[in-house]
């Protein structure tokens, strides 16, 4: 009995060490799976990275963001420690750590990119300095302002910029284009600009040399009155505005000349005859003379028909003849000639001239046959300043003494000054309306009429 019992105890004592024995212990399973997600990739960022096992490296791999497991892995504590990332990425591990034990088990990392290079679609942009068009004259020295060029990702692109196109060639008149382009690191390219640079050739200022053929209204010799700064020094002084040194000058006009002896002078003076051979402009006043005698003998209070018909007959014959004298000696110079105006008013006469209105009448006769020869020329050169009709304007309301010497004023005590100085000569301001119809003419492409009256008081 007794060995049975202790035949039992010996048994149940090798059962129990045997359960308790680290020899007889379960195996770990090496059965255990890791997967590693990714999120964020895109396409051109990469990951380098170590996969540890209690802190000790079981395998190294670089990582697209496609998902990658990791199978028949031992039991223990596993995590993902990060190598190395694409420039301009960034990256991070979740979760820090895993831990596989027991039987087969399966656990997840995901490991996130960002940042990166964003695409670059945005083209640089370029801009012109300076003018454009440029104008320049043959002789300048051409410089290129010059352009700037900045790009949304690479900044400041301007020493990037290729300039093509024409070549300007300051000494060579014409139209240049120069091109600018340029692109950034991505192959966008800027909008191409353009400079459109003009080289014109240099302008020669003509020299224009103005000739005054006439009578006293083209000197400015009056009666008794001294001498006006007569419309021809005006408008010399017009033209100087205009052509500055380039001009050149000369008055031939003659006090009392008249149609025949102007056409003498052409005719037979080498300096008349050099002198419009030269000229650029030519300026007439002339007519006044030839009937002129028909009144001068009575101050003016008669006139004698005898002489003016003779007077206003020669100007008939003689005006187109000297015409035709100038464009024979010169065809292409531009005259410009000035009616004879009527000194006499033709209504509301002022005190002591109560036969005024019979003597315009009778003057008017004459002066518009003379006026008719004037506008008779047909010329393309040939411009027309209608003085008669300006100062008719004047003398319709009685107001010829505002703008001649014709009208002293009449007192009791000076009746014998006013009856021996009347004077058909224009004063300044007469010879001042002159003056401005000649530039309007001279400005003006055709045939000059005008009817002036901004100087009517």
């Amino acid at each position: 009995m007794r060995n049975r019992i202790l035949a039992f105890i010996i048994v149940f004592i090798f059962i129990f060490s045997m359960m308790i024995s680290p020899a007889f212990a379960a195996p770990p399973n090496p059965n255990h799976t890791i997967t590693v997600n990714g999120s964020g990739f895109d396409g051109t960022g990469n990951v380098d990275f170590n996969l540890l096992q209690d802190g000790k490296v079981v395998n190294s791999f670089s990582f697209d963001g496609t998902s990658v497991n990791f199978t028949n892995l031992n039991g223990g504590t596993y995590s993902i420690f990060i190598t190395s990332v694409t420039d301009g990425y960034e990256a991070s591990v979740s979760p820090e750590s895993v831990k596989l034990v027991g039987r087969e088990k399966s656990e997840t990392f995901t490991i996130t990119l960002s940042g990166g290079v964003v695409e670059d679609t945005e083209p640089p942009v370029i801009t012109l300095l300076g003018d454009n068009p440029m104008n320049l004259t043959v002789g300048d020295t051409f410089t290129d302002p010059g352009t700037t060029a900045v790009d949304n990702v690479d900044g400041d692109l301007t020493e990037s910029i290729v300039v093509g196109g024409d070549t300007v060639d300051a000494s060579t008149a014409g139209t240049y284009v120069i091109t600018y382009n340029v692109s950034d690191a991505a192959g966008n390219a800027a909008e191409e600009v353009t400079r459109t640079v003009t080289v014109e050739a240099a302008v020669v200022n003509p020299t224009i040399h103005y000739l005054a053929l006439g009578d006293s209204i083209a000197t400015g010799t009056t009666g008794i009155s001294g001498t006006m700064y007569t419309y021809a020094y005006q408008f010399r002084d017009y033209l100087s505005g205009i052509y500055g040194d380039n001009l050149t000058y000369n008055n031939l006009a003659v006090d009392g000349d008249d149609a025949g002896e102007l056409l003498y002078r052409l005719n037979n003076e080498s300096t008349y005859i050099t002198e419009v051979e030269n000229a650029d402009i030519i300026t007439l006043s002339i007519g006044g003379n030839n009937i002129m005698d028909a009144a001068r003998d009575s101050s003016f209070w008669e006139i004698d028909t005898a002489i003016a018909e003779a007077g206003t007959s020669a100007f008939e014959v003689d005006y187109p003849a000297l015409i035709a004298r100038i464009r024979q000696l010169n065809p292409d110079v531009e005259i410009i000639s000035m009616t004879l105006y009527n000194p006499y008013n033709s209504a509301s006469h002022p005190t002591g001239y109560p036969a005024d209105e019979q003597l315009h009448d009778i003057g008017q006769y004459y002066i518009g046959r003379i006026n008719d020869s004037i506008r008779s020329i047909s010329d393309v050169n040939y411009k027309i300043v209608d003085v008669h009709a300006s100062f008719y304007a004047y003398g319709e309301i009685g107001k010829m003494g505002d703008i001649t010497f014709f009208y002293p004023r009449y007192s009791w005590w000076t009746w014998w000054y006013m009856k021996l100085t009347r004077d058909p000569h224009p004063n300044q301001t007469g010879q001042d309306i002159i003056r401005d119809l000649f530039i309007e003419a001279y400005e003006s492409p055709l045939s000059y009429n005008t009817l002036d009256m901004k100087y009517l008081a």
